[in-house]
């Protein structure tokens, strides 16, 4: 006589030190793993972006044994939570997690708080919700934003300047300039 196996709820964090806690808080009834930040990301060593504005992820490298023993956990379990950061990236994370294992992104499997403590955990996993999409497109567009300008930013501080000048992060520098500009009056 085979021996059914108990299927255990999963919940994927994006951090070690908040899936060691939620284990203690909720005990053995549930899996809980760490992703350690993104899965896929956009590409270092190119734009990333198609000319839609589309991004092309890629796994970010190293990831991979990760990403594999996380699919296979996922293809275990009864039912998958995600209990990322309660903001804008967090959201883009939950979202990301929904493709790359399969959740229904409209189902309730995203966990909400924003403190650490058991009830709150606990009452976050019974009033589980949706991803939202616009928080998790409002971070895309400044991931996008970040990725388009620093690389065309980059390629003409690299004509004008020297080759191989690293730009770094210029949307709040682009942003003011947009915000102070004023149009010249004619006289």
């Amino acid at each position: 006589m085979a021996v059914k196996k108990n299927l255990k709820s999963l919940i994927l964090t994006d951090s070690a030190g908040k899936a060691r806690t939620l284990k203690k808080f909720l005990g053995y009834s549930y899996t809980v793993m760490s992703t350690d930040g993104f899965l896929k990301g956009l590409p270092k060593s190119r734009m990333g972006i198609d000319e839609n504005y589309l991004p092309d992820y890629i796994t970010i490298r190293g990831k991979g044994p990760l990403l594999a023993e996380l699919k296979k956990e996922s293809l275990n379990a009864r039912r998958i939570f995600l209990a990322t950061s309660p903001d804008m990236r967090g959201e883009f994370l939950a979202r990301q997690f929904c493709e790359i294992f399969g959740v229904n992104q409209y189902s309730n499997c995203r966990m909400w708080f924003e403190e650490m403590t058991k009830d709150a955990v606990k009452s976050s996993l019974e009033n589980a919700r949706p991803i939202d999409d616009k928080l998790a497109d409002a971070f895309q567009a400044k991931q996008i934003i970040d990725k388009f300008v620093c690389h065309k930013i980059g390629e003409y501080l690299s004509y004008k300047i020297y080759r191989g000048v690293k730009v770094g992060r210029f949307r709040a520098m682009l942003l003011k300039l947009i915000n102070d500009f004023q149009p010249c009056k004619k006289i």
